[in-house]
């Protein structure tokens, strides 16, 4: 196996989500007097969820708080991730793959807490990721290196043996930073221009003919 340990986003990369938030991020924004933010999801993607919930205080210059913000999406997402929100294609099977030949897994992800969960329990996913870090576990968002050197340490494994899979240009960043490999997953819902050209291999899906020999699985 080339690589000792993989690190997942979830949103747009495990999980096919992101065409929820811009419908979600739209309909609360009305609720409250505004029109359709296009965008509004792709921008606070790579932010932790109490940076992305301030910047919503801070843009739409509400009473809430942070935490209240959170807690509004939370409960509007709940129901999405526990039963609508899909893996994207070959995720299962490519985990499953490498629990088989034990291979420990992280997930690192903005998403809230409540509403990953949802989504793996949903899928069975649990028991198959071996440490879960959110970015508001740590002290910046992803284009720096926190969340990914977070996880690496929590399945003790070296950086420098991980590979990083994410849907987000910000991530080059943030996964060079940590001198990790860096997997780009294509995702219709942001812009991967830049992802594309400096991933160290870009994915349409994980059922992509490339990805078994780039990691190196043994034969089975």
């Amino acid at each position: 196996m080339k690589f000792n340990g993989f690190i997942f986003d979830l949103d747009g990369t495990l999980a096919d989500s992101m065409w929820l938030w811009d419908g979600l991020l739209d309909q609360w924004l009305l609720e409250r007097g505004f029109g359709p933010q296009p965008g509004l999801a792709e921008e606070i993607a790579h932010l932790t969820a109490q940076q992305s919930a301030q910047l919503a205080v801070e843009r739409f210059h509400l009473d809430e708080s942070p935490q209240q913000v959170m807690d509004e999406w939370t409960q509007l997402s709940m129901d999405a991730y526990a039963h609508k929100i899909q893996p994207k294609p070959g995720a299962v099977d490519f985990l499953k793959r490498l629990k088989a030949q034990g291979m420990p897994v992280a997930l690192a992800t903005s998403c809230i807490p409540e509403t990953a969960y949802a989504f793996l329990d949903a899928h069975s996913l649990r028991p198959l990721i071996d440490a879960i870090v959110f970015t508001d576990q740590v002290a910046r968002g992803k284009e720096y290196p926190d969340v990914y050197l977070e996880a690496a340490h929590r399945l003790g494994v070296e950086p420098q043996k991980c590979v990083v899979f994410e849907d987000i240009p910000q991530a080059v960043k943030g996964v060079g930073a940590a001198h990790m490999a860096l997997v780009g997953v294509s995702d219709p819902h942001s812009d991967q221009t830049y992802l594309k050209q400096e991933a160290d291999l870009f994915l349409s899906d994980f059922t992509h003919p490339s990805l078994p020999s780039f990691i190196g699985f043994s034969q089975e």
